[in-house]
């Protein structure tokens, strides 16, 4: 009898460890809706991201005319800078219309010559005026693409479980999670 307590012990704390194992690493469930983007800095302090307005411009990356849809937020994003500052976050997501799927951070853009890279993802936070980029070395994470067009109307919709990289390699990361979308939806 003792034998079959202690077996049974062992398989409960066997079993207990595994589950918690599982919700220390949670699943990737972000999705694009209303509950948009949360953002972390390394002190724990976060912000968010609800809405956005999506874009179709040439790139400003290598020759010739490549179009690209981008998606900002939020969606007043020209009020983030006053008299030549950053005073409020913003993030932009661009994209080659017509690409779709995940992407592994580091993105690990193109040589500016031959064009934009398919995806990039940038952002910038007032604390200590940073810039964040899923290019720099230390990003990690996935960005996936679930629509990029901007035929008839620019529209971009993406998740995105990401750490970003400060550009000035001071070490100053931000947790990204969530999804959001931009343009109206076909139909």
């Amino acid at each position: 009898m003792l034998r079959v307590a202690v077996t049974t012990v062992l398989l409960f704390v066997v079993s207990s460890c595994a589950d918690g194992d599982a919700a220390s690493e949670p699943e990737d469930t972000a999705t694009v809706g209303e509950e948009g983007l949360t953002v972390t800095r390394d002190g724990g302090e976060t912000y968010e991201f609800h809405d956005a307005v999506a874009e179709c411009a040439t790139s400003d990356a290598g020759a010739g005319d490549i179009e690209v849809v981008r998606l900002t937020a939020p969606a007043d994003y020209r009020h983030a800078f006053r008299k030549g500052r950053l005073r409020e976050p913003f993030l932009y997501v661009e994209v080659i219309p017509g690409i779709e799927g995940r992407r592994e951070f580091p993105l690990g853009g193109r040589n500016f010559d031959e064009g934009p890279p398919d995806v990039v993802v940038f952002g910038a936070d007032p604390e200590g005026q940073n810039e964040l980029s899923g290019d720099v070395e230390v990003a990690t994470g996935h960005v996936t693409i679930i629509e990029a067009t901007c035929d008839p109307e620019p529209r971009v919709a993406f998740t995105i479980r990401a750490t970003l990289g400060s550009e000035f390699s001071d070490g100053r990361s931000v947790h990204v999670w969530g999804g959001l979308e931009a343009g109206e939806s076909p139909g």
